[in-house]
């Protein structure tokens, strides 16, 4: 399907969020974390005290999650969870590494650079660090991160070019 791949792109989840999420974790338009689930199962707790949180759903999620409805309903998929498959073994939820190898198969396609869910992760955060209209600690607390530097150290990329940083430098250091 793909579709938890974009709604990772949305969210800025760890892919153990995303396999445990279900319908109900979604409340006027923010969705609630409150488990992970990887391949042995599902734990009703977070990686960390700061990752149970609530996180707004962009425009683009809340399509995203259109879609999925639509395709669970297509192909019969009636379980709790968001993203299903077929699979008894898993509890019908889409597996770990089910959502690893899907990734990994569209940079295989693209003929790119083998990715994790974790480096959508990585980016989701950083773009938001880099808008000025969004505060850091905001950004922490969307992450799930109990503590600044966990965010800033590991998160924040320079994803401008060196001559964009220079024009940026320029402007900012400009008397006019």
């Amino acid at each position: 399907m793909g579709l938890e791949i974009l709604f990772l792109f949305e969210t800025g989840l760890r892919i153990a969020e995303v396999t445990g999420l279900k319908w109900i974790d979604i409340v006027d338009n923010r969705l609630y974390i409150r488990r992970q689930a990887n391949n042995q199962g599902v734990k009703e707790k977070t990686k960390s005290m700061a990752g149970y949180r609530d996180i707004p759903l962009t425009r683009e999620a809340r399509r995203i999650l259109d879609e999925v409805r639509k395709y669970n309903e297509k192909h019969n998929l009636h379980a709790e969870w968001i993203f299903q498959s077929n699979n008894p073994k898993y509890d019908y939820r889409l597996s770990y590494n089910a959502a690893d190898r899907k990734l990994r198969k569209l940079c295989d396609r693209l003929d790119t650079i083998s990715k994790s869910p974790h480096k959508i992760r990585k980016t989701c955060i950083s773009t938001l660090l880099d808008n000025p209209d969004i505060n850091s600690r905001t950004v922490q607390r969307f992450a799930g991160h109990s503590d600044i530097t966990m965010t800033m150290k590991f998160y924040n990329f320079e994803r401008k070019s060196k001559e964009e940083q220079a024009e940026a430098i320029d402007r900012a250091l400009a008397l006019d």
